[in-house]
């Protein structure tokens, strides 16, 4: 039996080291499948070595980069592990690690990235020849926000940009600064235009825009003294079938942040505590009194049959909507043939504000067309017009937005809106504390209204014909604005009243007297016209050379008429008649400019580059003999490939010295982004 139970135990410690081994070779073997070592080697197409490459586990965040060698090592999860291998200029690659453990990459340039074009003022370069510093957003990232205006929609996307939005009022765009210069000029398709113009336009019809940063801008003038906004719009393309695109959104805005205003009774509580430290609240009678009125405004106690009302009211929770509503709409199409092309858009903008009353919208027209007309010669012709309107109560002062946020912050917690809780009667508000009004009455019924209206209409026609000499082409532009502008003012009188409970009748407090009623009319138009000569051509597959001169002509014609009266004889018709107390304000203005302007170009292999632009201007602001000036920039640049840059023995000794064999994880990714942005 013993002997039995010994053999018993034995088979059973077997089995027991059988399946403890199994476990190990079976953990052994997961292990083995889960930690790949891969190492290899990046170099370019002549087969140099390229450091600094970012090599990533695909959908992890494991990773390395390659040392001054070119070389990497890696630990992967798994033999089917794919990696992703980029370095800026070159084509990124996924490369499968199955059955590999030793990996030989090779990395293309990125030719896409260098020959990008960008606009740099009355002409197009590739990027990789271009010295200044230039800055380009194309439509897709633009179109990434829902922004209303397309200066709003440029922040955050392109550096040395400073965006500032004063006011958050219904069709307020944010004022753009490159480089904190001041307000820039803005150059659309081709014409000088301001920062109203650009923010009318709809996101979705702009194709392009470049920022001339430094001396690029010179070719632009004394405008460019704070640089350049160059956008260019969309067309179709041709050969293309017609494509409809249909764009629309819906949001709401609010007030992220608001100073936290009092409640009625801690309003009263530092009042009273005002007058205790001030010494002005003493004696037992007084200090009981004080404390039964704030127990009143604490509980707020409300008796309507003598009057007595200790209730608070919230102005802010009461006028100040936390979602004010806004909506976007865009269609537009596309297309062309084998000789022409042709781009039509229509889009609508409609913005709530959040108070109520306040809206603005606005509608916009884009149409391009292009046509073939010979080998050599083409002609295109462009409409660009807009429907925008303000409206909103009609408040006294010069910023109604900023009025009603003013009330909100001075209005005093313990007042209310209307008498006896009536709102067929405005309570009264004494205006002393810093002008506040009731907010009740800062309706359109009830103050009237305020509105602007806005009508543009440009139409440009161009011209291009390739002459006969190999990269020299001439062409031509003219185009005509016309603008008008109409403001409506209408503020009317109101009474405001108090409550008497014992008589049960409201009595009229105050009356508001001052009254205006006006009406502004303006007018403009605009006459533009540009002629150059456009030179581009390579010489013995190495030598580059650029050059643009050209002629420009610029008048404005502007008529304002301005017509008021205050105050209004009679406040029941919205017209400003015969009276007394009419005024008249009549101008008109003529502007001219004259320019010649220049740019000449030389690039080696892409490498060496250098750029020579210049602009002659005249203005009729100057007196005779100082109306012109002189407007010159130079600028250079050594392009240096990846190699170049790493063969820098101080810059080699510098990355020899960093643990490159670390993990992607602690070097962190400000590190990888360094190397790639420095290899530039």
């Amino acid at each position: 039996m013993k002997h039995f139970l010994n053999e018993l135990i034995s088979a059973g410690n077997r089995r027991k080291n059988f399946f403890l081994l199994l476990v190990v070779l079976v953990s052994s073997a997961m292990l083995q499948a889960q930690n790949v070592a891969v190492s290899g080697i990046v170099k370019d197409v002549t087969g140099e070595p390229l450091p600094g490459v970012n090599i990533m586990e695909k959908g992890t965040t494991n990773g390395t980069i390659t040392d001054v060698d070119g070389k990497f090592t890696l630990s992967v999860k798994g033999t089917n592990a794919v990696l992703t291998v980029s370095f800026v200029g070159y084509a990124p690659q996924e490369i499968s690690v199955k059955g590999k453990r030793n990996l030989d990459v090779t990395l293309k340039e990125d030719t896409e990235l260098l020959d990008e074009v960008v606009v740099v003022g009355y002409a197009t370069q590739k990027k990789a020849t271009v010295a200044a510093a230039v800055s380009s957003v194309n439509n897709k990232d633009l179109i990434r926000t829902t922004s209303t205006s397309a200066a709003n929609a440029l922040v955050g996307k392109v550096s040395g940009i400073t965006a500032r939005q004063k006011s958050g009022q219904p069709g307020t765009s944010t004022n753009l600064e490159i480089r904190n210069m001041g307000a820039p000029l803005y150059v659309i398709d081709g014409i000088m235009k301001d920062g109203s113009a650009f923010n009318a336009l709809d996101i979705h019809d702009i194709e392009n825009v470049s920022i001339l940063k430094d001396g690029a801008a010179a070719i632009y003038g004394v405008k460019a003294a704070n640089g350049v906004v160059l956008i260019t719009t969309k067309t179709g393309k041709k050969g293309q079938k017609p494509q409809v695109n249909l764009n629309a959104h819906m949001g709401w805005q609010g007030w992220t942040k608001y100073p936290e205003l009092l409640n009625a009774y801690q309003w009263k509580w530092g009042n009273y505590m005002k007058q205790a430290n001030d010494g002005n609240l003493t004696g037992a009678d007084n200090i009981a009194n004080a404390k039964a009125d704030l127990e009143k405004w604490r509980t707020g106690y409300y008796n309507p049959a003598t009057g007595e009302d200790y209730r608070g009211y919230d102005w802010k929770g009461n006028f100040v909507r936390d979602a004010a509503p806004q909506y976007y709409v865009n269609a537009n199409i596309s297309g062309g043939t084998d000789k022409s092309d042709y781009y039509i858009s229509v889009g609508h903008i409609d913005q709530d504000a959040v108070f109520k009353e306040y809206n603005y919208n606005r509608t916009n027209l884009q149409a391009n067309f292009n046509m073939q007309l010979t080998d050599n010669f083409k002609v295109g012709f462009q409409t660009l017009g807009k429907i925008e309107q303000n409206v909103n109560p009609a408040i006294p002062g010069g910023d109604d937005y900023f009025q009603m946020r003013n009330s909100i912050f001075n209005l005093i917690p313990t007042m209310r809106p209307y008498a006896n809780d009536n709102p067929d009667y405005l309570n009264y508000i004494t205006p002393t504390h810093d002008a506040a009004r009731n907010m009740a009455a800062y309706t359109i019924d009830n103050a009237g209204k305020h509105q602007k209206d806005f009508r543009t209409i440009q139409l440009s026609a161009n011209l291009e014909y390739k002459t006969p000499l190999p990269g020299l082409t001439a062409k031509g532009m003219l185009s005509y604005y016309y603008e008008t502008f109409h403001q409506r003012d209408n503020e009317k009188s109101w009474d405001e009243y108090r409550y008497d409970p014992a008589t049960q009748e409201y009595e009229v407090a105050s009356t508001k007297t001052d009254t205006y009623r006006g009406d502004i009319r303006n007018q403009k138009v605009e006459m533009m016209g540009q002629f150059t000569l456009n030179y581009d051509h390579i010489f013995a597959q190495d030598h580059h050379v650029t050059a643009v001169a050209g002629f420009e002509f610029f008048k404005e014609d502007r008529k304002d008429l301005n017509v008021w009266q205050s105050p209004v004889e009679n406040p029941f018709v919205e017209l400003v008649n015969t009276n007394a107390n009419n005024q008249v304000s009549n101008s008109i203005r003529t502007i001219t400019t004259a320019s010649f302007i220049f740019r000449a170009g030389y690039s080696y292999k892409e490498k060496y580059i250098v750029d020579f632009a210049g602009r002659y201007d005249a203005s009729w602001r100057f007196l005779p003999g100082n109306q012109w000036g002189f407007f010159p920039s130079i600028s250079g640049a050594w392009r240096l490939s990846e190699e170049d840059f790493y063969k820098d023995s101080k810059v080699a000794d510098y990355i020899s010295s960093i643990k490159l064999r670390a993990s992607y994880g602690e070097m962190g990714d400000d590190m990888a982004s360094n190397f790639n942005v420095s290899s530039i």
